[in-house]
């Protein structure tokens, strides 16, 4: 399995995922009609949970990427231990020019996210805000109590998955 390590705070690995899942994610996504607004920070009109029949379709192919991430970055000179792998959900969010979603958290060890779809047009999207680039993602990694912060910016392709 390809992965690229990014060196920031907490590992962060940029993954390579199989077209044929890009596309299952996809077209599940579009189906999806669970609305998960309420739930999520982000300001995009259009967010879906998945419903439990896809969830637990897609649970088992998305274990591998984070048992690889395990594996490699977290625990990699225990190969003996068995991580129990818990996916507590998925959603999707169906972005539009001007959406955007803020500095956030999630609940949980680890969290990882797909792009499965972006439009060529992001490339060339203006940045009204002057921070940074449309389609990119931005992680902050603080340390309590030490509040430090320091500020990572990744261009992504519909082909990755950040863990």
């Amino acid at each position: 399995m390809e992965s690229e390590i990014i060196q920031f705070g907490t590992q962060i690995a940029k993954y390579k995922v199989d077209q044929t899942l890009i596309n299952e994610l996809l077209a599940s996504s579009k189906k999806q009609t669970i609305e998960y607004n309420s739930l999520l920070v982000a300001n995009i009109e259009k967010e879906y949970g998945f419903d439990i029949k896809d969830k637990n379709h897609f649970y088992p192919k998305m274990k591998p990427y984070l048992k690889d991430y395990i594996d490699k970055h977290v625990a990699p000179n225990e190969p003996d231990i068995d991580f129990d792998i818990e996916i507590r959900d998925i959603w999707v969010n169906f972005q539009k020019a001007g959406d955007y979603n803020p500095p956030h958290i999630h609940p949980g060890h680890l969290s990882f996210c797909f792009y499965v779809q972006m439009p060529e047009e992001i490339k060339t999207e203006v940045n009204r805000a002057f921070s940074k680039p449309p389609g990119s993602i931005s992680f902050t990694y603080l340390e309590y109590p030490k509040i430090r912060g320091v500020l990572s910016n990744l261009e992504l392709q519909i082909d990755n998955s950040i863990l």
